[in-house]
């Protein structure tokens, strides 16, 4: 099975039990948190089911998952040819599609029109972790999903364009070529490996490939960010141009700006060199005689972004450390800043999680020795990148916010012998007990991990040390403020103290009581830092999540908010708001399907209401 991109969900009997249009339905918590994990993977999740469009959206509404869903099509039209337009829209091909669905019939339709297209019933499901096809990459920022809800808003205002080429030139589109590759190697790695419809040269290299290829001074070699008027598509594509022989070693452009003349461009622009094309490839470089809605920003135009008319956003640089729930802050925190990055959980190469948000690993992770990071086999959830990456000041950030639970829930375990600690799983996922909790071990086959060697080695060499002791934990928040420069603001996010899954975790509120006083004590007594205190934030269990670590949405809406005021009034630092793109934002999560439902009502298509509904869409 190829890599799985998009997953396309039936609804009735697949997503949901039960038939909304009938009975009703009930719904299936499992596949409304599939949904954020695959998310959370860099997978993107459609819809085609046969239901009253109005009637399904505000159900998944009320479930809080509709903003996750992009292009989705629900009508009581045949399924085969709208998974073929989904695809279409999401500019993918067939194979890279999932498509579920509990009727035998519409699966074969699917098929018959895509070929190539995986189809499978709802009992799938359960294997979607743990298949290599659906190992994603990680993506908690929704990066991703951001780029598709792009997509999804310009084909909305292209429909209402008479040609292409009056859309394409009312885009305001811009190209920036980036010459300084080295802080971004990892993704032309990914570019020139992963690319596929627009990869026009498929040469395939290795990290230490690309970096000689970057510094090799005889090629002229960039990589090409995209924008327009609609937002930021980042860093998507890479040349390396040989101007000695006029030929072109690679050309590859990521699939989400196809159809925007993106590589005509630079081929006209580099004067067609010799370009020798591998495979096929979706896109002719011969396409438009002239291509005059591009323009190409030059110096003083790459420090504030001139497509953004409400003002620009703060260059202040971000950096998050923590697990996923900052994934969903990330979302409202794109309005102020351009430069987020986040330090966080991620997979290693054995497809298990690396918790790097963990004091013992931030502070002390550095000292693992080189036999324990290189044989595998012993620590599977440890890889050499991780280890060697992991200290927060190795960053360029102007503020860290930190979010520490981690520190609460997470198992800790000293080697026998050498005496470093590692943190690793969660609650009741004890390492070293001779028989394993049924937890750790559904984990172990989520991820198809061969777990029996691996725990026997663990149980021999490690001691379980259970929770974070509170003293010790004071003590390494002392020494992670004492290695950052005092210029550098620490917001601290603690933890809930409303448990939501006491049979599970039946100690968890008291454990985090006693560690948010730990943290607040440290906070009283420390220069540059700064509580955002969850527990103010929250309005009763009605707000909370499945667990004490995670909320509904509205809560990371306002630690968002939170995070802005004290970095604005407390830390000195002004970040600049850019209300174009927080309405965006606000508008993807909550009411542009409404607003998209009014606008199709034949009555409502007026002249002065599509004039408003342009206007308000403009203005944001």
């Amino acid at each position: 099975m190829n890599q799985i991109k998009l997953v396309i969900w039936d609804l009735d009997e697949t997503f949901w039990r039960g038939t909304l249009s009938e009975e009703g339905i009930v719904p299936v918590q499992k596949n409304i948190d599939l949904i954020a994990e695959l998310t959370n993977r860099g997978i993107i999740n459609s819809i085609c089911s046969k239901n009253e469009f109005r009637q399904a959206s505000e159900k998944l509404k009320e479930l809080d998952v509709w903003s996750y869903f992009i292009f989705p099509s629900i009508s009581w039209d045949p399924k085969g040819p709208r998974v073929k337009q989904i695809i279409e829209q999401c500019q993918l091909r067939a194979e890279n599609i999932l498509f579920l669905d509990d009727n035998h019939l519409n699966l074969e339709e699917v098929k018959y029109y895509n070929e190539g297209v995986i189809a499978e019933e709802p009992e799938y499901i359960f294997q979607i972790l743990g298949s290599p096809a659906l190992k994603g990459k990680d993506d908690r920022s929704h990066s991703r999903l951001g780029q598709y809800k792009l997509l999804e808003k310009k084909a909305e205002e292209k429909s209402e364009y008479s040609s292409n080429l009056g859309f394409l030139r009312d885009s305001n589109i811009q190209v920036e070529k980036i010459s300084d590759l080295a802080p971004i190697k990892d993704r032309i790695e990914e570019l020139l490996n992963r690319t596929n419809q627009l990869n026009f040269t498929k040469k395939r290299l290795s990290e230490a490939d690309v970096e000689a290829l970057i510094s090799d001074g005889r090629y002229n070699n960039f990589a090409v960010r995209v924008k327009d008027r609609f937002g930021d598509y980042g860093v998507v594509g890479f040349i390396s141009y040989d101007p000695a022989e006029h030929c072109l070693n690679h050309f590859v452009f990521s699939c989400r700006i196809l159809n925007l003349g993106i590589e005509q461009y630079f081929y006209k622009h580099l004067n067609e060199p010799e370009l020798t094309i591998e495979g096929e490839v979706i896109s002719s470089l011969d396409e438009f005689s002239e291509i005059d809605w591009i323009s190409e920003l030059d110096d003083s135009d790459k420090g504030d972004c001139p497509i953004i008319e409400n003002g620009s956003r703060s260059k202040s640089k971000l950096l998050f450390v923590g697990s996923c729930e900052l994934g969903s802050i990330f979302n409202y925190l794109a309005a102020y800043s351009e430069n987020i990055q986040l330090h966080g959980v991620k997979t290693s190469d054995e497809n298990l999680p690396e918790f790097s948000d963990h004091l013992e690993t931030i502070i002390a992770g550095n000292t693992l020795p080189e036999h324990i990071i290189d044989e595998k086999c012993k620590l599977p959830f440890i890889s050499r990148k991780y280890a060697m990456a992991n200290r927060v000041n190795a960053y360029d950030y102007d503020v860290l916010i930190y979010s520490v639970v981690a520190n609460y829930g997470r198992n800790v375990y000293s080697h026998k012998k050498h005496g470093f600690r590692v943190a690793w799983g969660e609650y009741k996922k004890n390492l070293t007990r001779p028989e394993p909790e049924k937890r750790l071990m559904d984990l172990f086959e989520r991820r198809n991990f061969d777990a029996d060697h691996f725990l026997k080695n663990f149980r021999r060499d490690f001691n379980h040390l259970g929770y974070l002791e509170s003293e010790r934990f004071l003590e390494l928040l002392k020494e992670l403020r004492s290695s950052i420069p005092e210029t550098i603001p620490i917001l601290f996010i603690n933890g809930s103290e409303i448990n939501t899954d006491v049979i599970n975790e039946p100690d968890a509120a008291d454990r985090h009581k006693e560690m948010n006083s730990v943290l607040s004590e440290f906070i009283a007594g420390s220069d540059s830092t700064y509580l955002i205190d969850v527990r103010k934030l929250i309005e009763g269990e009605k707000e909370m999540g499945t667990n004490i670590r995670t909320f509904h949405r509205q809560v990371y809406k306002r630690l968002a908010d939170e995070i802005v005021r004290l970095i604005d009034n407390e830390a000195g630092i002004e970040l600049k708001k850019n209300a174009l793109k927080e309405a965006q934002i606000l508008w993807s999560h909550y009411t542009f399907r409404s607003l998209l439902w009014l606008k199709s009502l034949p009555l409502l298509r007026q002249p002065f209401i599509m004039n408003m509904y342009r206007k308000i869409r403009k203005e944001g």
